[in-house]
This record gives C-alpha cells, structure tokens and sequence, in this order.
C-alpha cells in the first residue's frame, strides 16, 4: 500500500528591486564628513530661466569670487591680478559663469576630499581664464559717451578702441567754421558741399564726400579698413575689433584757420555716443 506524503509548497514572490532614490543634487554651500573646507554649488542652471537664471548666476558670481579672493576659508585663495581678469570677463559675460561654476564645484570637491590640496584646482584656474576670454574682445566696448575737441591742422585723431558689434554715433558740431585756405569759404563739420571730392586724392572721395568734412575712420584687427563721411552725425556699427579715428577731410593742414568773433576762436566738437 503506498502511502503518499503531502509537502507544503512555497510560493516566494521576487519581484524587482526598487531602485534607490537619487541622492538630492548639491547646491549652495556644503561641506560634506571628511572634507577639509565647504564648496558653493550652484543651482541647475538648465532648469532655470528668466530672471531666477539671472538670480542664480548672479549668486554663483558672488560666492565664487568670494572664494577665490580667500573670503571664505584660508585653503583657498587664487592669485589678486588673475581673479581680478576673470571677475572683468564674467561680469561682461555672465554666461559665462554657468560652465565656470559648475567646472569649479568639481575641482573644490576633489581638493576638499584630499584634504585641501590645491594642485589641480589651481591649474584649472589658471586654465580657465583664458577659455573664460576666448571669442571675446580685448577692449572696453565703447557704450558710454565721450566729447573731444577737433583739430583741423593735425590728421587721424581722437582714438578710441572698438569691439565688434560696437553702436554709436559720433556727432560735430555745426555752429563752429573753419576755413581750408585763406581765401576759401567758411565751412563746418559739413564741409565744403559747393564742391565734390570724387576723383581727389582726399582720404574720403566718395560721392557722400566733401573737402574739409569730418569724416571717421576705421581700422580692423584683422586689417579691414574704412573711412565714413560723419558731417553733423553719423551712426556706425563696428565690423570687427579695431579702433575709428576722426579728422577733417584734407591732406594738407598747415593752412587752415578755425574762425575767430568777437575774440573768441571757434572750435569744433566731436562726440561718441555709445550710450543707445
């Protein structure tokens, strides 16, 4: 007679594992066990936009700097002149701080970690100015506004440097005459407009072009060159990085006389404006 035995069968359910929660991203100050100083985090900046971007690069600005300049703790401080380059580039640039900030959080973490050796940070800073610089102008861009006095017996004058994308007007006045020979007519910043310069050896002889106008050159980086008729105003956009010059349009100056009355000698002005 065969006797059967009954087992129990167990039924073990394996589902899939729930994946642990990401840990939560690091933003701000934060100084994490064995760490020898904090490191500023900033905020996502893919994330963010409008006027919280603003916000935000405008507080990663303030931290790493602060840093940098040694205001937060004594393992880190970058040399004055350098730190003083790049804080000039970022805040032309403000972009810019969004890859700087980030790229500087993982070189602080990784110097706190061993604890608060500088080496690699400071050859990535050292690199990073000059990334932080690539692309951009080696100038002041001319946004503001600046008036000088025109002399009719020197040639290219009142120099200023330019960037690329650079909007300004540059203006002379009208109620100040000049003469080109003693018995040549009393002109302005208008020039002689009874006569053309076209086909004149004159440094502007287009047909826009008269003797003894104000006219604006320009000179290019990269070697491009033009010369303008300004008159009583012109705007101009500058192509490239270079540097514009005024004068007034002749070749020979030693014969020309700015109008005196009642004592007192005329005298051109001349102003950029880039303030639009």
């Amino acid at each position: 007679m065969r006797h059967w035995l009954w087992l129990p069968v167990l039924s073990l359910a394996c589902g899939p594992k729930t994946p642990p929660a990401p840990a939560a991203p690091l933003v701000g100050w934060v100084q994490q066990d064995g760490w020898a100083g904090a490191c500023y985090f900033p905020q996502n900046f893919d994330e963010v936009g409008g006027g919280a971007k603003r916000i935000a690069r405008s507080e990663a600005i303030t931290a790493v700097f602060a840093q940098w300049r040694g205001e937060k703790d004594s393992i880190v401080h970058f040399e004055d002149s350098i730190v003083t380059a790049a804080e000039t580039t970022i805040l032309g640039n403000p972009d810019k701080m969004e890859w700087v900030s980030r790229e500087n959080a993982e070189q602080c973490a990784d110097a706190m970690r061993r604890g608060g050796n500088m080496t690699a940070w400071t050859s990535w800073f050292m690199a990073a100015v000059p990334r932080m610089q690539e692309g951009l102008c080696p100038y002041t861009p001319l946004d503001y506004t600046v008036y000088d006095y025109l002399s009719i017996t020197t040639g290219w004058q009142f120099d200023r440097r330019v960037c690329a994308g650079d909007e300004f007007d540059v203006s002379a006045s009208l109620i100040d005459f000049y003469k080109l020979s003693a018995d040549g007519p009393w002109i302005n910043a208008a020039g002689d407009t009874s006569q053309s310069a076209v086909g004149t050896q004159l440094p502007c002889n287009l047909e826009t072009c008269y003797p003894g106008q104000v006219i604006m050159r320009f000179k290019g980086d990269d070697g491009y060159e033009t010369i303008v008729p300004v008159g009583a105003g012109v705007k101009f956009t500058a192509p490239g990085h270079g540097q514009v010059w005024v004068q007034i349009n002749d070749d020979s100056f030693s014969d020309n006389t700015f109008k005196v009355e009642a004592g007192m000698q005329h005298h051109t002005s001349i102003e950029y404006d880039g303030e639009n």
